[in-house]
């Protein structure tokens, strides 16, 4: 004959441990979400930490599950851990029991969407400011051409002015010649 075992009833300080768990795991989803604008999905603060507590943990928000279950206050950098509330460490299975699993999993996939999100759209500011870049550089290149061509035809004319000068000045000087040597005719 097989034995069922007796259940115990719970102790009521695992109802406390489960109560402190799910507000730990809340905690640390608010944090996200803070530093995660909902409509854009951009990393931008939305609270009262403001954008330096957002800059700061951008790169040490969690991507997955796991690293959300192994995240902690601890992790982030002193200047911004004594702004945020603090939060531990917690087990996969406390969010199955606590039925928050869903909603860690949204939040990890937000601040993923977020990071992409980010680094296409700095991709593309970037692009356009290359292209901006390289258009000023052609029409500045064009500008120099321009004025070099410009420059060129005055220099052609300076230098056939230059040429009349000097034939005039010879011519001038032979004169001269002419006049303060004067030839003797017998």
């Amino acid at each position: 004959m097989r034995r069922t075992p007796k259940t115990r009833p719970k102790p009521k300080v695992a109802d406390a441990n489960h109560s402190q768990a799910k507000e730990n795991i809340q905690t640390k989803i608010a944090v996200i979400s803070s530093a995660i604008k909902p409509q854009s999905g951009a990393l931008v603060p939305v609270n009262d930490a403001g954008y330096e507590v957002s800059m700061a943990i951008r790169e040490l928000l969690p991507t997955t599950v796991r690293q959300f279950n192994q995240w902690q206050s601890d992790d982030l950098p002193d200047a911004v851990r004594i702004k945020l509330p603090n939060f531990r460490r917690n087990a996969n299975k406390t969010l199955h029991t606590a039925c928050l699993y869903e909603d860690v999993k949204r939040a990890v996939e937000a601040v993923s969407y977020a990071r992409v999100k980010a680094t296409s759209d700095g991709r593309a500011e970037r692009i356009v400011a290359y292209k901006a870049k390289a258009d000023l550089a052609i029409r500045l290149r064009e500008i120099a051409e321009d004025e070099l061509i410009r420059l060129k035809k005055e220099l052609l004319v300076a230098r056939d002015q230059l040429d009349v000068l000097n034939r005039k000045l010879d011519e001038l000087r032979s004169r001269v010649r002419d006049k303060s040597n004067p030839v003797d005719i017998k």
